[in-house]
Order: C-alpha cells, then sequence, then structure tokens
C-alpha cells in the first residue's frame, strides 16, 4: 500500500507543476504597416527640410537658386607659403598657408582700396589680425598673441 501511495503522490505533483500556456493572437502585421508607415513620414519630413533649402517656391513655381560667383585671387612665395582670397557676394574668405608654421583660415572683415583686413584664428584658436596691401602684395600682421607670428612680421608674396 505505501508504494501505491507513493506513486498517487508523484502523478500529483506532476499535475501540479504542468505548466500551460495561453497563447494570444499577436498581430503582426499592423505592427509592421505602424513602423513602416513611422518610416515614410520621417524620410518625406526630413526631404522637405532638405529640399526646402534648395528650392523655393515663388508663386507656385519652382525655381532653383543661383550659384554665386566666387573670384578667386591667389599669391604665393618662394618657399611655397600661399595667400588665397575667395570673394563671393556676400563675404571674402581668406586662407593664408605659411610653409611649416601655420595654417590660418578667416575673413575679410574690412575692404578700404586696396587693402583688406583679415581676421582668423591662430594655431591656439585666438584670434589673430592681418593687413594686406594689394598694390604691394605685403601680408603685415597687425594684432597678435601668437609668439611665431608677432605683431608686425611682414611676408611679400609675388
Amino acid at each position: 500500500m505505501a508504494a501505491t501511495k507513493k506513486s498517487a503522490k508523484t502523478k500529483k505533483a506532476t499535475k501540479t507543476n504542468k505548466v500551460t500556456k495561453v497563447s494570444q493572437p499577436v498581430e503582426e502585421n499592423s505592427t509592421n504597416v505602424y513602423y513602416v508607415l513611422a518610416t515614410i513620414v520621417l524620410f518625406a519630413v526630413c526631404c522637405t527640410l532638405y529640399f526646402g533649402k534648395i528650392i523655393k517656391l515663388n508663386n507656385g513655381k519652382t525655381t532653383t537658386p543661383a550659384t554665386e560667383q566666387i573670384v578667386t585671387e591667389t599669391y604665393s612665395m618662394k618657399d611655397g607659403s600661399t595667400l588665397t582670397i575667395n570673394k563671393g557676394s556676400n563675404k571674402t574668405d581668406v586662407e593664408i598657408s605659411i610653409t611649416r608654421l601655420a595654417l590660418i583660415r578667416g575673413e575679410v572683415k574690412k575692404e578700404s582700396g586696396d587693402i583688406y583686413y583679415i581676421t582668423g584664428k591662430d594655431a591656439s584658436e585666438n584670434p589673430i589680425s592681418f593687413t594686406f596691401d594689394k598694390s604691394t602684395k605685403v601680408l603685415t600682421v597687425s594684432d597678435s598673441t601668437w609668439d611665431f607670428l608677432p605683431e608686425g612680421k611682414t611676408f611679400l608674396f609675388n
């Protein structure tokens, strides 16, 4: 009798440990459709923002903006140093490359006849100013805190 009670207890234990899974229907298609629609809307917004800057609407007509005319003047020295002036309609960018010393990018803040007043940042990210006389092709450091390009230093370009 003891053996029959033991087997009955074992059967009960297996019945109580049995886990029944309740499966609920998952609507995968509706979730996927939601993500696809959200992606399309996001793509449309990005395109509108990007192309809105390129294409201007004017009374229902689409026009593309005219490309800006940029005039480039380049001056050089025998050691390979260069001074490049890119003159656009809105501003004039300058790149001063002094061989084995510095590459300074800046802009012309003021133009008076043949003289350009140039500002930029030195290698230490401090402000630096130059004057460039187009008639004599002399670049002069007018304001600097950098020891390698002190105030009054001049460069003669060809």
